[in-house]
This record gives C-alpha cells, sequence and structure tokens, in this order.
C-alpha cells in the first residue's frame, strides 16, 4: 500500500516515524504526521492554516508540546520500527478513499 502514496506522503510517513523515534515513543499518532506536515516544505498544511489567519508557528509549538507529552518507552526497543496507531491507519485510509474519490492514482 505504501507505493501507492505519492513521494511527498511517503516522505511525511517515514519523517512522522522519525519524529516518533526522537521522542522515545512507540506509536506513530496522527500529532506526528501533523508534524511532519507542517515541517514538510511543499505540505499544503501551512498556507491552508495561514489562509484561515492561524498561526502555523504557535500550532506547530502545540503540536511538539503534545507530542512531548505523548507516552515514552524507556527500552532500547524504540529505535526499531515504529507502528502507526489505529487512528493513523484511518487517516491514511480516509486519504486513500480521498484519493480515489477524485481519480487519482497516487495519494
Amino acid at each position: 500500500m505504501f507505493d501507492k502514496f505519492t513521494h511527498k506522503s511517503q516522505e511525511a510517513i517515514i519523517n512522522s516515524q522519525i519524529i516518533a523515534q526522537e521522542n522515545g515513543q512507540q506509536h506513530i499518532e496522527a500529532l506526528h504526521l501533523l508534524a511532519s506536515l507542517l515541517e514538510q516544505s511543499e505540505s499544503l498544511v501551512r498556507p491552508i492554516l495561514e489562509k484561515l489567519k492561524i498561526d502555523t508557528d504557535e500550532v506547530e509549538t502545540k503540536v511538539y508540546d503534545a507530542i512531548d507529552r505523548l507516552p515514552k518507552i524507556k527500552t532500547s526497543a524504540n529505535a526499531g520500527t515504529v507502528q502507526g496507531t489505529p487512528e493513523v491507519a484511518m487517516i491514511l485510509d480516509h486519504a486513500k478513499k480521498e484519493a480515489d474519490h477524485f481519480g487519482h492514482k497516487k495519494y
């Protein structure tokens, strides 16, 4: 399924895994994905939020504050693969359905 994502989407997913690992978290949460999209240079997230007159720097700060409060693991297991939560799976599935609805081959 991963190969059906655009290159930028794959980058965002991989970066969300890195963010989770760097913060000692065992699972990729929606917050990690949002943080990754906020960091991504060509993501539409920042322009959309700015169009809505939302302070993107404040959002990013709050997202990272929330990530910092997520449970951390204290073993060397955090060096391994980090899996997405059911919520992240649902987000990615919804992205697939939206792409299919609009006739996109990649999402």
